[in-house]
């Protein structure tokens, strides 16, 4: 239940530890087709970082901690399965920038051509700019199913998520 462990079984996987890798892989597969998340999955830590950027409350970044094991199921299911998925249905819409082969420097020279035709052409424009900082914990969970239908997620994989997100308790660590 500590990453110290889980990389020790990584690096031992392929030699004695084969059987727990495995009995980890068969929880977690049951916990999501079951759509029921573990209970010590329930409790994320957030925690208050400096950017670097001075002593303000705009330069401090939350960062979520969660169980090791539970962010090694979301990074599979939703941060590499569900994103090949909609990348390859082309269901992602070409606006956002946080997309396989886009950079961040394609989302600036966007904003940079846009501001420079609206300037060269004396044409009215607006540009909305929205950033999720910390969003996880402020996620509406009836959409975010319906979001991850669409992205081509299965049932029980999208039920798990909404409750996870419903029955989820943030605590701040100070």
């Amino acid at each position: 239940r500590h990453i110290g462990h889980y990389k020790i079984l990584a690096e031992r996987a392929d030699k004695e530890c084969e059987e727990i890798v495995h009995i980890i892989l068969i929880i977690v597969n049951i916990s999501i087709l079951t759509s029921r998340p573990l209970h010590r999955w329930l409790h994320s830590t957030q925690i208050m970082l400096e950017k670097g950027k001075g002593h303000f409350i705009e330069h401090l970044r939350i960062i979520q901690l969660c169980e090791a094991d539970l962010n090694f199921a979301l990074n599979i299911i939703w941060g590499k399965r569900m994103i090949q998925t909609a990348t390859s249905n082309k269901v992602l819409d070409t606006s956002q920038y946080a997309l396989p082969g886009m950079t961040c420097n394609s989302a600036v020279w966007n904003k940079v051509l846009f501001c420079d035709l609206i300037r060269q052409t004396f044409s009215t424009g607006i540009m909305t700019d929205y950033d999720a900082t910390a969003a996880f914990d402020r996620v509406l969970h009836a959409m975010s199913v319906i979001t991850c239908r669409r992205l081509g997620l299965p049932d029980h994989a999208c039920q798990f998520m909404y409750s996870l997100l419903h029955n989820m308790e943030f605590h701040l660590a100070t």
